[in-house]
């Protein structure tokens, strides 16, 4: 008999694994850690960055491109997914069933907070802030001199000191909603032509005149930002119409402006909120992905006892 120089196990006991097994298992979980904690979350970021901010207002159709080829991603796990589980069923026990299921269900729930995210972000704060800074500045501007014509492409005007929303023309006009506007003025002298008008909603009476929209109080403010949202635009057209109707006047070219102290400071407002709303966002998303790491860790290694 040919001796193997290894000594038989005492009756009773158990053999413990290879230790390449459990080099190689360790790399596995490692792997499996790391591709589960990583991955969702750059998804998540990419997806909600490229719908939050300038790719999505000057090239929508490549920050599309960028959020469908990321679902390719999500769907081309999945099938990796069920090619692994058909490999368990076969009887192949050295498959990672577990995150492999566990990473596509995580990069589908990133793919779509990341969508939904990154539009709320976009059309809640860096589309306007996109749409305002495209268009123009102008400073010093006397509404009883300047003509509506002249500055169709204004998106932030600065008034001359004397200028403000005169309240004894105001008017609204009621759609669920109560549309105020008031015609910006630097004079007691009538217009041929008022064409600046101080808008907002639910800031007004229709049963007196009255006007208390924007910073209408604040007696630093002497500008305005421009409406450009066109869903409210023809209420407000309807409001100048019944105050030109009320007061005798004419609006022959009416612009629209929510009445502030500071248009360049509101304009930063709305871009730090919309950057501090991504990465609150993202570390928000990271935490999440971190406790479900642990949480299905945990969870694996007491399955794998049994």
């Amino acid at each position: 008999m040919q001796a193997t120089g290894r000594l038989p196990a005492p009756y009773g006991s158990t053999s413990s694994p290879p230790k390449t097994s459990l080099r190689r298992w360790g790399r596995l979980n490692f792997c499996a850690l790391a591709g589960s904690l990583f991955l969702p979350w750059a998804l998540f970021a990419v997806v909600f960055a490229s719908t939050s901010f300038t790719m999505h207002y000057q090239h929508p159709q490549l920050c599309w491109l960028i959020v469908i080829l990321a679902l390719f991603v999500v769907a081309a796990w999945g099938l990796a997914t069920l090619t692994v589980i058909g490999r368990r069923k076969a009887g192949d026990m050295s498959a990672e069933v577990n995150w492999y299921v566990f990473l596509t269900l995580t990069l589908l729930l990133a793919w779509l907070l990341g969508l939904s995210l990154g539009c709320a972000n976009f059309w809640g704060n860096m589309q306007r802030y996109y749409d305002m800074t495209n268009l123009n500045v102008y400073s010093g501007v006397d509404p009883a001199k300047a003509h509506g014509q002249q500055m169709l492409d204004a998106g932030r005007i600065m008034f001359t000191p004397m200028s403000v929303p005169d309240v004894s023309k105001s008017s609204s006009f009621k759609s669920v909603d109560e549309y105020c506007v008031a015609p910006i003025t630097s004079s007691t002298e009538p217009l041929a032509s008022y064409d600046f008008w101080a808008v907002g909603r639910n800031c007004c009476s229709s049963s007196q005149l009255d006007f208390h929209c924007g910073h209408y109080t604040n007696s630093r403010a002497h500008a305005g930002l421009r409406l450009i949202d066109n869903s409210q635009w023809e209420y407000f057209r309807l409001a100048v119409r019944q105050a030109e109707a009320e007061h005798k006047i004419t609006a022959m070219n009416p612009l629209f402006f929510e009445w502030v102290e500071d248009p360049i400071g509101e304009m930063k407002f709305l871009q730090d909120t919309g950057l501090k709303y991504y990465i609150f966002g993202a570390l928000m998303f990271f935490a999440l992905q971190f406790f479900l790491v642990v949480v299905s860790a945990v969870g694996f290694a007491q399955v794998a006892k049994y």
